[in-house]
């Protein structure tokens, strides 16, 4: 099959830049020949894209390789529509990914600015696509916008397993002091109080006594700097509890899931989150809310638990459940969580995309 991904990316580490590099790279690995354009008007090389700078361009492009599917990855850039456009008009049948955009949630925000998109610039792009491509079917149900009876498939987000996980992380949790000192809970991402649900991690910590739960919170992300100012506040009246470490990645990244007991992540909407599955690769049992969308994950295979709300008091009693679980059976947790992670590898993923591809374009 040959494949057009289009992204609108201008960082490597954009959570959308990260799952099409993986996903491109193991369909090809499978035999398939697949093309990344990045039709972002600034950005430099990211990964292996192909840079496109115009609409020109990829037309010339869809002449040259005959591409059998596109799918534009993201949905709120203006830049979609010609391309979309180009692709109908040559003939050449395509996808839409939203990538968790236009959740009911995310609606909200902004919401007479996401008005007008849709109708002026979105509406046109639905009109022509083959269909949609989804996360999970709770990124589906709560799309904000009208299928307008357009077929759909759900392909997930993929993971690599780590070579930690493989042998064992957190070694250290079996040792015989374990119940005696700190579980370390660890917070992966950006810095969005709201959004991520920090708020209320962070107030569940402020009515947790220490000595009742013997647990810390390490935080990891990047924001504006009015965001990280405001989030330092937050948590500078509980000291050394909760902890903010900045932006990782690469390596450090990998040492900070290595060093983590249970990964938490408390988030009001998500797609499906990558911080979760580098977690679980990794042999990190996890504490999500419901609306992460990986809530089923962790309920079907037991390598975490659900905090019910997004309600303090019932954070702060799941956390004490969380640490009690993990003293006594971190070995079993760890285990399960990487049997999670191998159902969600990427040379599956990248299979399922396929069929969904052909499903949706008749091929």
């Amino acid at each position: 099959m040959v494949i057009f991904h289009v992204v609108n990316v201008d960082t490597l580490v954009s959570g959308i830049s990260s799952v099409v590099h993986q996903l491109s790279a193991a369909q090809r690995a499978a035999g398939h020949s697949v093309y990344v354009l990045n039709i972002h008007p600034t950005s430099e090389r990211i990964h292996d894209f192909e840079k496109c700078g115009s609409v020109a361009q990829f037309r010339g492009a869809l002449r040259v390789h005959r591409p059998d599917v596109v799918v534009f990855h993201g949905l709120f850039y203006p830049a979609i529509l010609p391309y979309a456009m180009a692709a109908r008009r040559q003939g050449v049948k395509y996808l839409l990914q939203p990538h968790g955009a236009y959740s009911a949630e995310n609606y909200r925000k902004g919401h007479l600015r996401k008005w007008a998109y849709r109708h002026l610039v979105l509406s046109q792009v639905i009109r022509g696509a083959a269909g949609w491509v989804f996360l999970n079917d709770g990124e589906r149900r709560n799309f904000a916008i009208p299928l307008r009876r357009k077929g759909v498939v759900t392909v997930p987000n993929g993971c690599c397993r780590s070579e930690s996980g493989r042998e064992g992380a957190h070694c250290g949790a079996d040792e015989d002091g374990m119940e005696k000192r700190e579980v370390v809970l660890t917070y992966i991402g950006r810095i969005d109080v709201h959004a991520k649900g920090l708020d209320t991690l962070v107030e569940a910590f402020r009515m947790m006594t220490p000595d009742a739960v013997g647990c810390r919170l390490d935080v990891y992300g990047d924001a504006c700097d009015a965001e990280i100012e405001g989030f330092r506040q937050l948590i500078a009246p509980l000291g050394g509890r909760v902890r903010f470490g900045g932006p990782v990645f690469g390596e450090d990244k990998e040492r900070v899931l290595d060093a983590t007991d249970i990964l938490v992540l408390l988030s009001r909407s998500e797609g499906f989150p990558m911080c979760v599955l580098e977690g679980l690769a990794h042999g990190t049992p996890c504490l999500v809310s419901p609306q992460t969308n990986v809530a089923d994950i962790v309920d079907r295979y037991g390598c975490g638990w659900v905090s019910p709300t997004h309600c303090a008091e019932d954070v702060a009693r799941v956390i004490g459940e969380c640490c009690r679980s993990y003293r006594s059976d971190a070995a079993e947790l760890r285990r399960r969580a990487l049997v999670a992670a191998d159902a969600y590898t990427w040379d599956k993923v990248a299979a399922t995309a396929v069929d969904g591809y052909r499903e949706l374009t008749g091929l």
